[in-house]
C-alpha cells in the first residue's frame, strides 16, 4: 500500500467526491488542524495488524506466540548467565527486564564484541 487509502463519496449536493480514508502522513492538513505530528497513522497500523492477524488465523497466531516465547526465553537464559546480568522478571511472554551491574552503555560496549547477535544489531 503506497500510503493512502481513498474512498469515493457523494456530497450534500449529490456531487461525486473523493476523501482520504487513511493516510500515513498529515501533510495535506494545515498544521493547526492536524491531530498529531507523528509520521505514521495509527489507524493504518491498526488496519495492517488486523489484516495480518486475520491471515494468520487461530493456528498461525498460536504458532507465532510459541515462537516468540521460545526465542525470548532462550535469549533471557543466555543473557542471565553473563556476569553482572540478572533476570528481574522470571515469568514473561516475550519481553523481560534485566538488572545490570553497570550502565547499559558500558555493558553493551564490554560484551558486544564477544557475543553473537543474530537478530539484535544496533544501528550506527
Amino acid at each position: 500500500m503506497p500510503g493512502r487509502l481513498c474512498g469515493e463519496t457523494v456530497d450534500a449536493a449529490g456531487k461525486r467526491g473523493f476523501v482520504l480514508t487513511l493516510s500515513t502522513r498529515e501533510q495535506h492538513i494545515r498544521r493547526e488542524k492536524a491531530t498529531s505530528n507523528i509520521c505514521t497513522n495509527s489507524g493504518l497500523c491498526a488496519l495492517a495488524f488486523s489484516i495480518h492477524l486475520s491471515l494468520l488465523g487461530e493456528e498461525g497466531l498460536t504458532r507465532l506466540a510459541r515462537i516468540n516465547h521460545a526465542k525470548a526465553a532462550s535469549l533471557a537464559t543466555r543473557l542471565s548467565k553473563l556476569k553482572g546480568v540478572e533476570l528481574v522478571t522470571p515469568s514473561f511472554f516475550n519481553e523481560f527486564t534485566l538488572k545490570l551491574s553497570k550502565p547499559a552503555r558500558a555493558w553493551w560496549t564490554h560484551w558486544r564484541p564477544s557475543m553473537c547477535w543474530a537478530a539484535c544489531r544496533p544501528r550506527g
